[in-house]
Protein backbone atom coordinates (compact mmCIF):
# COMPACT_ATOMS: atom_id res chain seq x y z
CA UNK A 1 0.00 0.00 0.00
CA UNK A 2 2.81 2.38 0.95
CA UNK A 3 4.64 1.70 -2.33
CA UNK A 4 1.43 2.33 -4.26
CA UNK A 5 0.94 5.69 -2.50
CA UNK A 6 4.53 6.63 -3.25
CA UNK A 7 4.10 5.60 -6.90
CA UNK A 8 0.94 7.69 -7.29
CA UNK A 9 2.57 10.71 -5.61
CA UNK A 10 5.56 10.54 -7.93
CA UNK A 11 3.29 10.13 -10.99
CA UNK A 12 1.35 13.20 -9.84
CA UNK A 13 4.54 15.23 -9.50
CA UNK A 14 5.82 14.17 -12.93
CA UNK A 15 2.43 14.76 -14.55
CA UNK A 16 2.27 18.20 -12.97
CA UNK A 17 5.68 18.99 -14.42
CA UNK A 18 4.62 17.92 -17.92
CA UNK A 19 1.29 19.73 -17.75
CA UNK A 20 2.65 23.00 -16.43
CA UNK A 21 5.33 23.65 -19.03
CA UNK A 22 7.74 22.25 -21.59
CA UNK A 23 11.39 23.31 -21.83
CA UNK A 24 12.04 25.67 -24.71
CA UNK A 25 15.04 27.78 -25.69
CA UNK A 26 12.98 30.07 -27.94
CA UNK A 27 12.31 33.58 -26.62
CA UNK A 28 9.36 35.72 -27.67
CA UNK A 29 10.39 38.38 -30.22
CA UNK A 30 10.30 41.34 -27.82
CA UNK A 31 12.11 39.40 -25.08
CA UNK A 32 14.65 38.29 -27.68
CA UNK A 33 15.29 41.95 -28.52
CA UNK A 34 16.08 42.70 -24.87
CA UNK A 35 18.31 39.62 -24.74
CA UNK A 36 20.25 40.69 -27.82
CA UNK A 37 21.06 44.06 -26.27
CA UNK A 38 22.15 42.54 -22.93
CA UNK A 39 25.54 41.29 -21.75
CA UNK A 40 24.24 37.71 -21.85
CA UNK A 41 23.74 37.40 -25.60
CA UNK A 42 26.68 35.00 -25.88
CA UNK A 43 25.14 32.62 -23.32
CA UNK A 44 23.24 29.53 -24.51
CA UNK A 45 19.55 29.71 -23.57
CA UNK A 46 18.32 26.46 -22.00
CA UNK A 47 14.77 27.45 -21.05
CA UNK A 48 12.60 30.49 -20.42
CA UNK A 49 9.32 31.27 -18.72
CA UNK A 50 7.08 34.37 -18.84
CA UNK A 51 4.91 35.12 -15.81
CA UNK A 52 2.60 38.16 -15.90
CA UNK A 53 5.07 40.85 -16.94
CA UNK A 54 8.15 39.03 -15.66
CA UNK A 55 10.39 36.44 -17.27
CA UNK A 56 13.04 33.97 -16.17
CA UNK A 57 15.71 32.62 -18.51
CA UNK A 58 18.05 29.76 -17.66
CA UNK A 59 21.30 30.07 -19.62
CA UNK A 60 24.65 28.35 -19.77
CA UNK A 61 28.17 29.38 -20.68
CA UNK A 62 30.79 26.66 -20.36
CA UNK A 63 30.31 25.05 -16.94
CA UNK A 64 28.35 28.04 -15.54
CA UNK A 65 24.56 28.07 -15.26
CA UNK A 66 22.77 31.34 -14.66
CA UNK A 67 19.15 32.33 -13.97
CA UNK A 68 18.34 35.73 -15.50
CA UNK A 69 15.33 37.85 -14.55
CA UNK A 70 13.61 40.32 -16.88
CA UNK A 71 10.56 42.53 -16.41
CA UNK A 72 8.51 44.91 -18.51
CA UNK A 73 8.90 48.63 -17.88
CA UNK A 74 6.13 51.25 -17.98
CA UNK A 75 6.36 51.28 -21.78
CA UNK A 76 5.82 47.54 -21.96
CA UNK A 77 9.42 46.86 -23.02
CA UNK A 78 11.44 43.97 -21.60
CA UNK A 79 14.49 44.90 -19.50
CA UNK A 80 17.04 42.56 -17.94
CA UNK A 81 17.02 43.31 -14.18
CA UNK A 82 19.26 40.89 -12.33
CA UNK A 83 20.76 37.42 -12.47
CA UNK A 84 22.10 34.72 -10.17
CA UNK A 85 24.40 31.73 -10.50
CA UNK A 86 24.31 30.63 -6.86
CA UNK A 87 20.62 29.65 -6.98
CA UNK A 88 21.22 27.10 -9.75
CA UNK A 89 23.07 23.77 -9.79
CA UNK A 90 26.26 24.21 -11.82
CA UNK A 91 27.78 21.97 -14.47
CA UNK A 92 26.94 20.69 -17.92
CA UNK A 93 23.31 19.77 -17.25
CA UNK A 94 20.43 21.88 -18.56
CA UNK A 95 18.08 23.65 -16.16
CA UNK A 96 14.37 23.51 -16.96
CA UNK A 97 11.76 25.99 -15.69
CA UNK A 98 8.11 25.15 -14.92
CA UNK A 99 5.16 27.45 -14.25
CA UNK A 100 3.44 26.45 -10.99
CA UNK A 101 1.07 29.41 -10.73
CA UNK A 102 -2.44 28.72 -9.47
CA UNK A 103 -1.71 25.05 -8.68
CA UNK A 104 -1.35 22.94 -5.60
CA UNK A 105 2.12 21.50 -5.82
CA UNK A 106 3.94 19.44 -3.18
CA UNK A 107 1.11 20.25 -0.79
CA UNK A 108 1.28 24.04 -1.24
CA UNK A 109 -1.56 26.05 -2.76
CA UNK A 110 0.31 28.54 -4.91
CA UNK A 111 -0.29 31.98 -6.32
CA UNK A 112 2.27 33.23 -8.83
CA UNK A 113 4.98 30.59 -8.67
CA UNK A 114 7.52 28.59 -10.64
CA UNK A 115 10.14 25.92 -10.08
CA UNK A 116 13.41 24.84 -11.67
CA UNK A 117 15.44 21.63 -11.72
CA UNK A 118 18.06 19.89 -13.84
CA UNK A 119 16.53 18.22 -16.90
CA UNK A 120 16.96 14.69 -15.51
CA UNK A 121 15.71 12.42 -12.71
CA UNK A 122 17.47 12.03 -9.37
CA UNK A 123 17.79 15.73 -8.52
CA UNK A 124 16.47 18.54 -6.38
CA UNK A 125 13.67 20.81 -7.54
CA UNK A 126 13.40 24.36 -6.16
CA UNK A 127 9.97 25.95 -5.82
CA UNK A 128 9.52 29.74 -5.55
CA UNK A 129 6.46 31.91 -5.00
CA UNK A 130 6.10 35.65 -5.49
CA UNK A 131 5.45 37.63 -2.29
CA UNK A 132 4.73 41.24 -3.14
CA UNK A 133 7.68 41.98 -5.46
CA UNK A 134 10.09 39.36 -4.10
CA UNK A 135 10.49 35.74 -5.19
CA UNK A 136 10.88 33.58 -2.08
CA UNK A 137 11.91 29.95 -1.79
CA UNK A 138 8.99 27.79 -0.61
CA UNK A 139 10.18 24.22 -0.92
CA UNK A 140 13.03 21.97 -2.05
CA UNK A 141 11.97 18.54 -3.30
CA UNK A 142 14.09 15.48 -4.03
CA UNK A 143 12.97 12.47 -6.07
CA UNK A 144 15.49 9.63 -6.32
CA UNK A 145 16.39 8.00 -9.64
CA UNK A 146 14.36 4.86 -8.91
CA UNK A 147 11.36 6.82 -7.71
CA UNK A 148 11.43 5.31 -4.19
CA UNK A 149 12.62 8.32 -2.19
CA UNK A 150 10.93 11.65 -1.76
CA UNK A 151 12.40 14.25 0.60
CA UNK A 152 10.92 17.71 1.05
CA UNK A 153 12.22 20.81 2.79
CA UNK A 154 9.41 23.32 3.44
CA UNK A 155 11.00 26.74 3.95
CA UNK A 156 9.39 29.54 6.00
CA UNK A 157 10.67 32.62 7.78
CA UNK A 158 10.74 30.60 11.01
CA UNK A 159 12.73 27.62 9.79
CA UNK A 160 12.68 24.41 7.75
CA UNK A 161 10.25 21.50 8.01
CA UNK A 162 11.94 18.35 6.72
CA UNK A 163 10.01 15.27 5.62
CA UNK A 164 12.05 12.18 4.89
CA UNK A 165 9.82 9.36 3.74
CA UNK A 166 12.31 6.53 4.21
CA UNK A 167 14.16 7.82 7.28
CA UNK A 168 13.43 7.84 11.00
CA UNK A 169 12.93 11.60 10.80
CA UNK A 170 9.55 11.46 9.05
CA UNK A 171 8.88 15.08 9.98
CA UNK A 172 11.35 17.38 11.69
CA UNK A 173 11.16 21.15 12.23
CA UNK A 174 14.48 22.99 12.41
CA UNK A 175 14.19 26.52 13.72
CA UNK A 176 16.38 29.20 12.20
CA UNK A 177 16.82 31.66 9.36
CA UNK A 178 17.23 30.69 5.71
CA UNK A 179 17.99 33.12 2.89
CA UNK A 180 14.81 32.65 0.83
CA UNK A 181 15.23 35.53 -1.64
CA UNK A 182 15.86 34.01 -5.07
CA UNK A 183 18.41 36.72 -5.91
CA UNK A 184 20.66 35.64 -3.04
CA UNK A 185 19.80 31.98 -2.32
CA UNK A 186 22.65 29.50 -2.71
CA UNK A 187 21.65 25.93 -3.55
CA UNK A 188 25.16 24.68 -2.79
CA UNK A 189 25.08 26.52 0.53
CA UNK A 190 21.84 24.84 1.66
CA UNK A 191 22.77 21.63 3.51
CA UNK A 192 20.44 18.80 2.49
CA UNK A 193 22.00 16.55 5.14
CA UNK A 194 19.70 16.81 8.16
CA UNK A 195 22.46 17.01 10.78
CA UNK A 196 24.34 19.65 8.79
CA UNK A 197 21.10 21.62 8.37
CA UNK A 198 20.48 21.56 12.12
CA UNK A 199 24.00 22.82 12.73
CA UNK A 200 23.77 25.65 10.21
CA UNK A 201 20.48 27.32 11.19
CA UNK A 202 20.12 29.83 14.02
CA UNK A 203 18.15 32.86 15.19
CA UNK A 204 19.45 36.20 16.47
CA UNK A 205 20.01 35.92 20.24
CA UNK A 206 18.61 38.18 22.93
CA UNK A 207 21.18 40.69 24.17
CA UNK A 208 21.62 40.47 27.98
CA UNK A 209 21.16 43.50 30.20
CA UNK A 210 24.08 45.92 30.03
CA UNK A 211 25.16 49.07 28.25
CA UNK A 212 25.08 47.44 24.80
CA UNK A 213 21.96 46.86 22.70
CA UNK A 214 21.49 45.70 19.13
CA UNK A 215 18.93 45.74 16.33
CA UNK A 216 18.59 43.26 13.50
CA UNK A 217 19.14 44.85 10.07
CA UNK A 218 18.48 43.12 6.76
CA UNK A 219 21.51 43.72 4.56
CA UNK A 220 21.63 43.49 0.79
CA UNK A 221 22.11 39.80 0.12
CA UNK A 222 24.91 38.12 -1.77
CA UNK A 223 27.71 40.11 -0.12
CA UNK A 224 30.58 39.12 2.14
CA UNK A 225 32.61 41.47 4.34
CA UNK A 226 35.85 41.09 6.30
CA UNK A 227 35.33 41.21 10.07
CA UNK A 228 37.80 42.79 12.50
CA UNK A 229 37.77 42.81 16.30
CA UNK A 230 37.64 46.61 16.37
CA UNK A 231 36.74 49.61 14.19
CA UNK A 232 39.62 49.46 11.72
CA UNK A 233 41.88 47.17 9.72
CA UNK A 234 44.67 47.70 12.23
CA UNK A 235 42.72 45.62 14.75
CA UNK A 236 43.13 41.86 15.00
CA UNK A 237 41.03 39.81 12.58
CA UNK A 238 39.56 36.65 14.10
CA UNK A 239 39.19 33.28 12.43
CA UNK A 240 42.94 33.01 11.89
CA UNK A 241 42.82 36.25 9.96
CA UNK A 242 39.93 35.10 7.76
CA UNK A 243 36.79 36.17 9.67
CA UNK A 244 34.02 37.29 7.31
CA UNK A 245 30.24 37.74 7.46
CA UNK A 246 27.78 36.78 4.73
CA UNK A 247 24.79 39.08 4.26
CA UNK A 248 22.63 36.05 3.37
CA UNK A 249 22.07 35.38 7.08
CA UNK A 250 20.84 37.50 9.99
CA UNK A 251 23.06 40.33 11.28
CA UNK A 252 22.59 42.35 14.47
CA UNK A 253 24.04 45.87 14.63
CA UNK A 254 25.03 47.53 17.93
CA UNK A 255 26.03 50.91 16.52
CA UNK A 256 28.80 52.75 14.71
CA UNK A 257 32.18 54.34 15.42
CA UNK A 258 34.51 56.17 13.02
CA UNK A 259 33.04 54.72 9.82
CA UNK A 260 32.68 51.16 11.17
CA UNK A 261 29.73 49.25 12.65
CA UNK A 262 29.77 46.72 15.48
CA UNK A 263 27.85 43.55 14.56
CA UNK A 264 26.97 40.05 15.74
CA UNK A 265 26.40 37.16 13.33
CA UNK A 266 26.36 33.36 13.39
CA UNK A 267 29.14 31.04 12.29
CA UNK A 268 27.10 27.92 13.12
CA UNK A 269 23.85 27.37 15.03
CA UNK A 270 25.72 27.50 18.34
CA UNK A 271 28.72 29.70 17.54
CA UNK A 272 28.41 33.47 17.07
CA UNK A 273 30.90 36.28 16.60
CA UNK A 274 30.88 39.95 17.57
CA UNK A 275 33.10 42.15 15.44
CA UNK A 276 33.31 45.13 13.14
CA UNK A 277 32.72 45.78 9.43
CA UNK A 278 32.79 48.97 7.41
CA UNK A 279 29.76 51.25 7.77
CA UNK A 280 29.27 51.45 3.98
CA UNK A 281 28.14 47.80 4.09
CA UNK A 282 24.81 49.05 5.48
CA UNK A 283 21.84 49.04 3.07
CA UNK A 284 21.19 52.34 1.32
CA UNK A 285 19.43 54.97 3.47
CA UNK A 286 19.98 52.91 6.64
CA UNK A 287 21.30 54.75 9.68
CA UNK A 288 22.42 53.34 13.02
CA UNK A 289 23.17 55.03 16.33
CA UNK A 290 26.57 56.23 17.45
CA UNK A 291 28.01 53.89 20.07
CA UNK A 292 28.53 55.45 23.49
CA UNK A 293 31.51 53.48 24.73
CA UNK A 294 33.56 54.14 27.82
CA UNK A 295 37.23 55.10 27.85
CA UNK A 296 38.37 54.05 31.32
CA UNK A 297 41.40 52.09 32.37
CA UNK A 298 40.79 48.78 34.10
CA UNK A 299 43.08 45.85 34.92
CA UNK A 300 42.88 42.08 34.91
CA UNK A 301 43.09 40.62 38.40
CA UNK A 302 43.89 37.10 37.14
CA UNK A 303 44.97 35.51 33.87
CA UNK A 304 41.88 35.37 31.67
CA UNK A 305 40.64 34.63 28.18
CA UNK A 306 39.11 37.16 25.80
CA UNK A 307 36.29 36.01 23.52
CA UNK A 308 34.31 37.42 20.60
CA UNK A 309 31.42 35.02 21.36
CA UNK A 310 30.25 35.86 24.90
CA UNK A 311 26.72 34.47 24.48
CA UNK A 312 27.46 30.94 23.19
CA UNK A 313 30.82 29.15 22.96
CA UNK A 314 33.00 31.70 24.83
CA UNK A 315 35.78 30.63 22.44
CA UNK A 316 39.06 32.30 23.37
CA UNK A 317 40.67 34.59 20.82
CA UNK A 318 43.59 35.48 23.08
CA UNK A 319 44.82 35.05 26.67
CA UNK A 320 45.65 38.08 28.85
CA UNK A 321 47.92 37.95 31.88
CA UNK A 322 47.01 39.25 35.35
CA UNK A 323 47.70 42.93 35.93
CA UNK A 324 47.28 43.88 32.27
CA UNK A 325 45.96 47.35 31.56
CA UNK A 326 42.78 47.43 29.44
CA UNK A 327 40.30 50.04 28.27
CA UNK A 328 36.80 49.52 29.69
CA UNK A 329 34.27 50.06 26.88
CA UNK A 330 30.92 48.57 27.84
CA UNK A 331 29.06 45.70 29.54
CA UNK A 332 26.85 42.82 28.42
CA UNK A 333 25.40 40.62 31.14
CA UNK A 334 28.30 39.09 33.09
CA UNK A 335 30.81 40.24 30.48
CA UNK A 336 32.78 43.46 30.03
CA UNK A 337 33.70 44.71 26.57
CA UNK A 338 37.32 45.91 26.60
CA UNK A 339 40.20 46.91 24.35
CA UNK A 340 43.74 45.63 24.79
CA UNK A 341 46.85 46.89 23.05
CA UNK A 342 47.65 43.27 22.21
CA UNK A 343 50.95 41.60 21.40
CA UNK A 344 51.29 42.90 17.85
CA UNK A 345 47.99 44.70 17.19
CA UNK A 346 45.06 46.01 19.22
CA UNK A 347 42.06 43.77 19.88
CA UNK A 348 38.58 44.28 21.29
CA UNK A 349 36.60 41.52 22.95
CA UNK A 350 34.76 40.34 26.05
CA UNK A 351 36.21 39.32 29.40
CA UNK A 352 34.30 38.01 32.39
CA UNK A 353 33.65 41.00 34.65
CA UNK A 354 34.75 38.95 37.66
CA UNK A 355 38.28 38.81 36.16
CA UNK A 356 38.64 42.59 36.14
CA UNK A 357 39.21 45.18 38.80
CA UNK A 358 36.03 46.06 40.61
CA UNK A 359 36.81 49.77 40.31
CA UNK A 360 37.45 51.70 37.13
CA UNK A 361 40.19 54.28 36.81
CA UNK A 362 37.63 57.07 37.25
CA UNK A 363 36.32 55.54 40.50
CA UNK A 364 39.85 55.00 41.85
CA UNK A 365 40.79 58.58 41.04
CA UNK A 366 37.73 59.88 42.91
CA UNK A 367 38.52 57.69 45.95
CA UNK A 368 42.15 58.82 46.01
CA UNK A 369 41.17 62.50 45.84
CA UNK A 370 38.72 61.95 48.71
CA UNK A 371 41.61 60.58 50.81
CA UNK A 372 43.76 63.63 50.06
CA UNK A 373 40.92 66.02 50.76
CA UNK A 374 40.30 64.33 54.11
CA UNK A 375 43.97 64.40 55.21
CA UNK A 376 45.02 67.72 53.56
CA UNK A 377 48.67 66.63 53.24
CA UNK A 378 50.13 69.79 51.73
CA UNK A 379 50.42 72.71 54.18
CA UNK A 380 48.13 74.77 56.34
CA UNK A 381 49.14 77.84 54.34
CA UNK A 382 48.00 76.21 51.06
CA UNK A 383 44.86 74.11 51.66
CA UNK A 384 44.24 71.36 49.15
CA UNK A 385 41.22 71.62 46.83
CA UNK A 386 39.60 69.18 44.41
CA UNK A 387 40.31 71.53 41.52
CA UNK A 388 43.99 71.65 42.51
CA UNK A 389 44.28 67.85 42.61
CA UNK A 390 42.41 67.46 39.34
CA UNK A 391 45.02 69.68 37.69
CA UNK A 392 47.90 67.44 38.78
CA UNK A 393 49.41 64.76 36.57
CA UNK A 394 47.82 61.53 37.82
CA UNK A 395 49.19 58.01 37.26
CA UNK A 396 47.67 54.61 38.04
CA UNK A 397 49.15 51.22 38.78
CA UNK A 398 47.38 48.03 39.84
CA UNK A 399 48.88 45.16 41.83
CA UNK A 400 46.83 41.98 41.21
CA UNK A 401 48.53 40.13 44.10
CA UNK A 402 47.64 42.81 46.65
CA UNK A 403 44.41 43.66 44.81
CA UNK A 404 45.10 47.36 45.25
CA UNK A 405 45.73 50.46 43.22
CA UNK A 406 48.54 52.98 43.62
CA UNK A 407 47.61 56.45 42.45
CA UNK A 408 50.32 59.05 41.93
CA UNK A 409 49.69 62.81 42.04
CA UNK A 410 52.41 65.13 40.70
CA UNK A 411 51.97 68.90 40.71
CA UNK A 412 54.96 69.29 38.42
CA UNK A 413 56.39 71.79 40.89
CA UNK A 414 56.62 71.15 44.63
CA UNK A 415 54.28 68.36 45.64
CA UNK A 416 54.07 64.64 44.90
CA UNK A 417 51.79 62.13 46.64
CA UNK A 418 50.80 58.49 46.25
CA UNK A 419 47.54 57.09 47.50
CA UNK A 420 46.78 53.38 47.85
CA UNK A 421 43.18 52.24 47.17
CA UNK A 422 41.82 48.77 47.92
CA UNK A 423 39.99 47.55 44.81
CA UNK A 424 37.40 45.49 46.71
CA UNK A 425 36.45 47.95 49.46
CA UNK A 426 37.30 51.31 47.86
CA UNK A 427 39.13 52.35 51.05
CA UNK A 428 42.30 54.40 50.61
CA UNK A 429 45.28 55.75 52.48
CA UNK A 430 48.30 57.90 51.75
CA UNK A 431 51.24 55.80 50.62
CA UNK A 432 53.90 58.52 50.52
CA UNK A 433 54.30 62.24 50.11
CA UNK A 434 57.06 64.54 48.97
CA UNK A 435 56.54 68.23 49.26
Amino acid sequence: MRKMIMFLLIIALVSSTIACGIATSVLSSDLQAAWNSSSYQEWEIMDNLELAGEAFISARKGQANRLIHAAKNDNGEWKINWSTESALPQGEESITLTNRSGTTYAGIKLGTAFSYRPYRSGCYEYLYQKHNSTWLLEEIIYIDTDGTLLDTYRITDDGVTYKGWLTNDRKTFIEGRVQRDLRFFSCSGFPTDLNALKKSLSNPPEIPVGTLSAEEIKFTGGKKYSVYSGPGEDYMRSGNGKAAVSTNDWIQVFGKENGWIMIQYDITSDHMRIGWIREDALPKNTTVKELELGDYKTYTTVQCDMTDDPLFTNTSVTTIQAGTELIWLSTMGSWTYVEWGGISQPVRGFIQTSCLTKMTEIQVKAAAIDVLLATDPITEEQPVTREMLESYSISFDFDPLMNQWTVGFDSGRDYRFTVVVNDQTGEGWIGSENG
